[in-house]
């Protein structure tokens, strides 16, 4: 692969996170504007929006969780089991991670 083409693909990847990262923190504020006017029109107004949970729960968190994901495996920031990693061998730590990438990869392919 040419330098032209890992650029182009960097770039890309790149464009990808940020897009992503910036959808997600649309989604979280977007789910706290929701709560903040459910939490108004019920007790200032006492008529609730009665939609706000549904938006939420089906629509804002999924998209907070999902598309910040890229971001996380770009910048190492996945949940890790690091009380049982951290504990293995260097042979079986290095093990872990190959068995990882490829369950992991044919997943996100």
């Amino acid at each position: 692969m040419t330098r032209e083409h890992r650029s182009a693909i960097q770039r890309t990847i790149h464009t990808i996170k940020i897009v992503s990262v910036t959808l997600a923190g649309v989604a979280i504020t977007a789910m706290a504007l929701v709560m903040l006017a459910e939490t108004l029109m019920r007790y200032v107004f006492t008529n609730p929006l009665g939609w706000n949970i549904s938006a939420v729960e089906r629509i804002f968190m999924p998209m907070s969780v999902f598309l910040a994901l890229p971001w996380l495996y770009l910048t190492a920031g996945h949940v890790t089991a690091e009380l049982v990693y951290d504990r293995l061998p260097t042979a079986w730590r290095r093990s872990a991670r190959i068995i990882g990438h490829l369950v992991i990869g044919p997943l996100l392919a």
